[in-house]
């Protein structure tokens, strides 16, 4: 998976980069089909943002979030992101449980 970290009117510490790419890193390990992620760290006004964009295959999936400090903000946001990877997850199994049923189920013409 590639991850760019960018900071937008701010700056950001080392470690702040480090722990976007370890939160990162867990949600690869939950949805595997993850390719790329972008992390913008925004200081519009006085709240601190942070904003994910995620591309899997086919798929892709934005979450923001808004705090007192950049970190609150990327919790935020790394929340929303996960519940999405989680929905669409759940959708993707759910379709395929309801097709293993159709094969299973013999039809009578």
């Amino acid at each position: 998976m590639k991850v760019t970290i960018t900071a937008r009117h701010c700056e950001i510490s080392p470690e702040l980069r480090e722990q976007a790419n370890a939160q990162l890193e867990n949600m690869q390990k939950e949805f595997d089909k993850i390719s790329r992620a972008d992390v913008i760290f925004l200081e519009d006004g006085p709240t601190p943002q942070a904003e994910i964009t995620i591309q899997s295959y086919r798929h892709l999936f934005n979450a923001k979030g808004k705090g007192a400090s950049h970190e609150q903000a990327l919790g935020v946001a790394v929340e929303k992101a996960e519940r999405q990877i989680r929905k669409f997850k759940d959708k993707l199994i759910g379709r395929r449980e309801v097709r293993e049923k159709e094969k299973e189920t013999p039809t009578v013409a």
